[in-house]
């Protein structure tokens, strides 16, 4: 009988990873009934002789063409870019479709077979498909599945059968990866972001490639990382467990975990002597804050992610990936604002060029597919000119006009007019070492120079936008009170011009940066400031935006965030930012509340947690005695509750009473049991949550 040729081919999926663990059942080498006509008996047996025959002499050699030429491909749709990251190494679709491709080695037909792992057992389902032709589309929803394939010749004779597992894992969000001496691993969640919902399974992975870990040791546990949680716990599914890693190929192998209490975790991957470890939150996913009462802020920089470099990206994720990364986690806390710097340099790189605005379109289908508003910082420095100066303003007020009518109808967009203008480094050439550049000291401009400015950009905008909210920038005269190296000019001199642009409609609001400490002197001497120059001028801080501030990394930020949060919008304040979202180990103090791997801290779980808590709530009254107690009284009319928040400057504040039938909340958003009818104020905020409307008189202080 005539010799057939055996037709090799091979399914590479960079979406997916195969996984088959030794104590998982297997399908039973059983194919369905199919409409495709068997190859005689005697034919197939004298295949199966000669394939025996050609494996015992060219194994190695089989194994490397089998997997030489197949081909997948990951067909994207819905997404927000026209092209979204996919990798062989870090997996990402964009809302989009897996679909995996078949191909031939030689253009013969395929038939294949798609089973679907259910109860720990590969079945036939809706998922499987019986399909012939030179190249095949599956589509393929979350799941483990094996694939078994065949090359038809031209009589539909099979070849020899190739067989896979996969386990297709969408929205894989790297924790981290190890790579040394001929091994990789990488690691994560299943996800778009680091955070989940108490009380639910989540999905943690690894994956693995080299041979020198075939019958290692696997132990997995999780433990708590949040002060005050004392939790740890084993993957019973990977406890002790060994894995099987006898080819070349990357392996991936899943866990899950399931936690009731609110904070940051650690996972521990233990493969061998390898140790391997990563952090995730869990909280509640928030609505998104409701804006007409207080904008809750983050500085996610999505076009610095988008244009610069990797220092500004979740680090493993490309450019695209780390957006939508950033913004995942924002929409996930209820974040209900962004800010964003794309300046006046970044758009536009000579004065005579076109405008590029491509990242910030971007940013803005980021902040409206969310529901945020995009605070946009608009101005900062160019160093090709001095163009602060007055003969350059008409320059700027070219760039400006073009900026106003491109985006005259997005109301999405709130106007701050530059960043800092009272600081030599943002409203001057540049430079941030005063002793090494000679230019930092002296050539930046005045206070009126920023005044032109503003008037220029605001009367642009609102020429085109009557309804636009305008804000002057942030100042930032308060960095170093006993050292003016970084002034460009005295911020306080600027509040009675601040008055008169009020009056006249040309700005809505103006804007102040406080990164002071939260419980030092010196965080209330500059409110105390604000208002003594505001008040000289005529003005309150009422609805004043705080578009930059945040508390440096330690054991207070968790703490002293929240605080400030909490007293800004108390206060009247209209909107507060968190500076920054993503550490960059670069300068921005360490104030950072998630780390490269967008892992969170402590501090982003209670900033979710004010969120939570009072943002969908309206103020009504505080109670407040000095800086010993503030206890701020918040009705939610949606679901008739009460929140009061209770903290104070240090942990010897005073004591509330609180009525009968409240609920107390500790600052992570976990319920504290037993604790009676009184809180002692501390630094922690504690959140009371009552059953109905309460006043002030339905509290009593100690």
């Amino acid at each position: 009988m005539k010799k057939n040729f055996v037709f090799l081919f091979v399914l590479v999926l960079f979406f997916v990873a195969g996984c088959k663990n030794a104590d998982k059942p297997i399908i039973e080498e059983k194919e369905p009934e199919i409409n495709v006509p068997e190859a005689p008996e005697e034919q197939v047996e004298e295949e199966k002789e000669e394939i025996k025959k050609e494996e015992s002499k060219k194994e190695v050699k089989r194994e490397k063409e089998s997997t030489s030429n197949l081909d997948i491909a990951i067909d994207l749709k819905n997404g927000i870019y026209d092209s979204c990251y996919e990798s062989k190494t870090d997996f990402y679709v964009c809302n989009g479709q897996k679909q995996i491709k078949i191909t031939s080695t030689n253009s013969s037909k395929i038939e294949a077979y798609v089973y679907k792992k259910i109860n720990g057992t590969y079945k036939s389902t809706s998922d499987n498909k019986i399909v012939t032709g030179k190249k095949l589309n599956i589509d393929l929803s979350d799941g483990e599945y094996k694939i078994v394939a065949y090359p038809l010749n031209g009589s539909n004779s099979r070849g020899t059968k190739i067989e896979r597992e996969y386990t297709i894992f969408s929205n894989q969000f790297q924790g981290g990866v190890y790579s040394k001496n001929n091994v990789e691993i990488r690691y994560g969640v299943k996800g778009t972001t680091n955070f989940f919902q108490p009380n639910n399974d989540f999905t943690y992975y690894f994956k693995i490639k080299g041979k020198s870990l075939n019958g290692m040791k696997v132990t997995n546990t999780i433990k708590s990382k949040t002060k005050g949680l004392n939790i740890s716990k084993i993957d019973n599914k990977w406890n002790n467990k060994t894995i099987t890693v006898n080819d070349d190929l990357e392996h991936l192998y899943t866990g899950t975990f399931n936690l009731s209490k609110n904070g940051v975790y650690t996972i521990n991957i233990k493969i061998g002597t390898i140790s391997l470890s990563f952090d995730i939150g869990i909280i509640p996913r928030n609505k998104t804050a409701n804006g007409s009462n207080f904008y809750y802020g983050l500085s996610p920089y999505l076009l610095r992610a988008e244009k610069y470099s990797a220092t500004y990206r979740v680090q493993d994720q490309t450019a695209n990936k780390s957006v939508i990364s950033l913004m995942e986690t924002a929409a996930y806390m209820g974040i209900n604002v962004i800010r964003e710097d794309n300046g006046w340099a970044t758009i536009q790189s000579k004065l005579d060029s076109e405008l590029n605005l491509t990242q910030v379109n971007n940013s803005l289908k980021m902040a409206k597919k969310y529901n945020m508003k995009y605070l946009w910082t608009l101005g900062n420095k160019r160093s090709d000119i001095e163009y602060y100066k007055s003969e350059n303003l008409p320059k700027y007020q070219n760039f400006i006009e073009q900026i106003a009518k491109k985006y005259a109808n997005n109301t999405s967009i709130i106007w701050e007019i530059w960043n800092e203008p009272d600081n030599r480094e943002f409203f001057g050439l540049g430079g941030t070492d005063s002793s090494n550049n000679p230019k930092y000291m002296t050539n930046y401009g005045t206070k009126d120079q920023y005044l032109d400015f503003l008037k220029t950009a605001s009367n642009a905008i609102k020429k085109v936008n009557s309804k636009a909210t305008v804000i002057a920038g942030g100042l930032a005269f308060y960095y170093n009170l006993s050292n003016t190296s970084y002034r460009a000019w005295n911020g306080e001199k600027i509040f009675p011009d601040y008055a008169n642009l009020l009056r006249n409609g040309t700005i809505d609001s103006y804007a102040l940066h406080n990164h002071k400490e939260w419980g030092n002197d010196t965080f209330f001497k500059v409110i105390n400031d604000y208002k003594s120059y505001a008040s000289s001028a005529g003005l309150t801080t009422k609805g004043v935006y705080i578009t930059e501030s945040g508390v440096g990394e330690g054991d207070n930020q968790a703490y002293g965030l929240a605080d400030k949060v909490l007293w800004y919008r108390a206060s009247g304040y209209k909107m507060f930012i968190q500076f920054s979202m993503l550490d960059y180990n670069i300068n921005n103090w360490n104030k950072a509340i998630f780390g490269r791997h967008l892992e969170p801290r402590d501090a982003a779980i209670t900033y979710a947690t004010v969120i939570n808590m009072i943002g969908q709530a309206n103020f009504t009254e505080s109670i407040n005695y000095e800086n010993s107690l503030f206890a701020h009284i918040y009705y939610n009319q949606s679901n008739n509750t009460s929140i009061i928040p209770v903290f104070s400057t240090s942990n010897n504040g005073k004591t509330l009473t609180i009525p009968t039938g409240s609920k107390v909340y500790d600052m992570y958003g976990n319920i504290i049991a037993n604790a009676g009818n009184s809180i002692k104020a501390s630094v922690e905020p504690v959140y009371v949550v009552y059953p109905g409307r309460l006043t002030k008189v339905s509290f009593t202080v100690k």
